[in-house]
């Protein structure tokens, strides 16, 4: 990579938009509180709040940026990044604020492999973001390493590649070379990542230099030069990882392929993968999102491996969900299968189950049948992918649908899908049905009680239609066969998602939650965690702000984290102006919680 023009165009994109800031940032009156206080935090402003930012294109479809040029000595490297508001990052202010060595330390405990797209893609943003670094001493280049570094972990390749083609030459750090290789290995270049891996071996020994040379060399078949590497790093006395040893040893022909405990990383993906060993089990149940994806996207592996993988990938946000529609379609299934496909894939389970539900529903002949099988497909995706990205890969199946007063009983699910696929207008013409259908069936007015909250916390037409007995009438729809411990869990989270949006559940909706258990045992953030995120959200710094709430939901994000630490998430991303990511990220909690 060289100081080309373009380079150093890219980078100098950074000196207007800091002086923009400066020259906007005093223009700004300060709005009035977004939302109430909670018991959590008090959210009453102490400094402007941040405009709503659009969200992003997904990572592989990332857009021309717009460039501006200022003079040379005003760029700083840590300030480079590939999204300005336009294209979904939070504006040049982002960090303005905040400590550097705060950030810093944050950074590499961010959630990746959470089951939450929204937040993969929050974080997504957040890194390649073009914006001013936090204030505070730091080592050169750290911050923007550990930036690189976040994207590797989420999967977000064509993120990475963007922002580090935007990095002038001088700036790069051996950090940043090594993220480089890891890329391009989870990607399958390995001939390009050999060439970066020749070049920087002669100018570093790190372990992680040695490592990649011995890969390169068996993936060459470089038998001879590989065991001469291995035995001088051994001779130096040089702490290697067990699996990768094991894996080098196999392909030597020192050692047979068995109980090896292989850690997931670029470099032992790459080698096991030119052996004939499978992917081990503990790899496609705990690992970042980047190897699932790099499994997925591999075709030499077994296609059932790959689905599993794929589906990870989706979950977590790293894998898109047309790209997870593709795979299913590459699975060859029997026309008996097709045809009974809701009983067999209700039988079989599993990654394989869910493809057969996808092909199905493309393939059906009639309206209803292909109905009823988008039905079992939603409710089979919260074991595979999510409901959110299956019902993004199905949306076109969804959209061949129309609603019709015949196809009521499918308008529950149909309003969920196509919300969640972003296309209200079409879930607004399916609620019209349900509740034209509910004046005369009283399983119709059961569904709409039921999906009304879930279409006034994405859409804000339908919330402005909210009134609190909607929440009383979606309690009394669950029924008395639902044990009032069950409704109360589902009801604390819907009440409490509802409220952080605005939306009031009223004295009356709150108290039905009495009938349940006086204290539950859930996980919360710890307090450190709380309160930096009540402090960035009273000061409006929006990129700490961004980066705190996703701590607050942790690994295992919105569906499965506390309430309370989802409802302040929501709260305080609407505190920065995130209104849309706030409706976004509530939307996915109530859906894969299956309230």
């Amino acid at each position: 990579m060289s100081d080309s023009p373009a380079n150093l165009a890219r980078a100098l994109i950074v000196s207007a938009a800091l002086l923009a800031t400066a020259a906007s940032g005093h223009a700004q009156e300060a709005p009035a509180p977004l939302v109430p206080p909670d018991d959590l935090f008090d959210l009453a402003p102490d400094a402007p709040s941040a405009p709503e930012i659009a969200p992003a294109a997904p990572d592989d479809r990332t857009g021309p940026r717009n460039i501006s040029i200022g003079t040379l000595e005003e760029v700083d490297p840590e300030a480079i990044g590939v999204l300005g508001p336009d294209q979904g990052g939070f504006g040049p202010a982002t960090w303005s604020g905040s400590d550097r060595a705060k950030i810093m330390r944050m950074i590499p405990r961010l959630p990746a492999a959470g089951r939450s797209a929204v937040m993969h893609d929050l974080t997504r943003r957040l890194m390649l973001t073009t914006a001013a670094p936090p204030t505070g001493a730091g080592e050169a280049g750290g911050l923007l390493s550990l930036r690189l570094a976040t994207l590797v972990r989420l999967g977000a390749f064509a993120g990475f590649a963007e922002l580090l083609a935007a990095i002038p030459e001088a700036a790069i750090t051996p950090d940043m070379r090594e993220r480089e290789v890891d890329v391009l290995l989870l990607r399958g270049d390995t001939a390009r990542a050999c060439e970066v891996v020749r070049g920087e071996v002669r100018e570093s020994d790190k372990p992680y230099w040695q490592r990649a040379l011995i890969f390169c060399q068996l993936a060459e078949d470089q038998t001879g030069g590989a065991a001469l590497s291995l035995s001088l790093l051994r001779d130096q006395g040089v702490e290697l990882d067990p699996g990768f040893l094991g894996l080098a040893s196999v392909l030597l022909g020192e050692a047979a392929p068995e109980d090896l405990i292989v850690t997931a990383d670029p470099i032992n993906l790459r080698l096991l993968l030119t052996t004939d060993m499978a992917i081990p089990d503990a790899w496609l149940d705990d690992t970042d999102p980047g190897i699932w994806r790099a499994i997925a996207e591999t075709s030499d592996v077994p296609l059932d491996t790959r689905l599993d993988a794929a589906e990870h990938a989706a979950a977590a946000g790293a894998l898109t969900p047309q790209a997870l529609g593709q795979l299913y379609s590459q699975v060859s299934f029997l026309d008996e299968e097709l045809r009974d496909a809701v009983a067999v894939a209700q039988r079989d389970g599993g990654p394989l189950g869910r493809a057969l539900l996808h092909r199905a529903a493309r393939e059906q002949q009639t309206v209803e049948q292909r109905a009823r099988v988008l039905v079992e497909t939603l409710r089979a995706a919260r074991d595979g992918a999510g409901v959110g990205p299956t019902a993004r890969a199905n949306a076109v199946a969804v959209l061949s649908l129309t609603p019709t007063p015949k196809l009521s009983w499918f308008a529950d699910d149909a309003v969920r899908a196509l919300l969640a696929a972003d296309h209200y207008e079409a879930a607004r013409a399916w609620l019209d049905v349900l509740a034209e259908a509910a004046e005369l069936d009283a399983e119709a007015d059961q569904a709409l009680a039921l999906v009304m909250p879930v279409a006034a916390i994405a859409d804000p037409d339908v919330a402005g239609r909210w009134h609190p007995g909607m929440a009383q009438k979606w309690w009394r729809a669950l029924g008395d066969d639902t044990p009032v411990e069950q409704r109360a869990a589902w009801a604390g989270r819907l009440f409490l998602l509802l409220d952080s949006l605005g939306l009031d559940v009223g004295d009356d909706g709150w108290a039905l939650l009495l009938d349940g258990p006086l204290t539950s045992a859930s996980e919360v953030p710890a307090i450190g965690v709380r309160y930096s995120l009540r402090a960035a959200a009273r000061a409006r710094r929006t990129g700490e702000t961004v980066l705190f709430a996703l701590l607050t939901l942790g690994e295992t994000g919105p569906a499965v984290a506390s309430p309370l630490a989802v409802a302040s998430a929501i709260r305080t991303l609407r505190a920065v102006g995130l209104e849309r990511d706030a409706r976004t990220l509530a939307l996915e909690a109530v859906l894969e919680s299956g309230s």
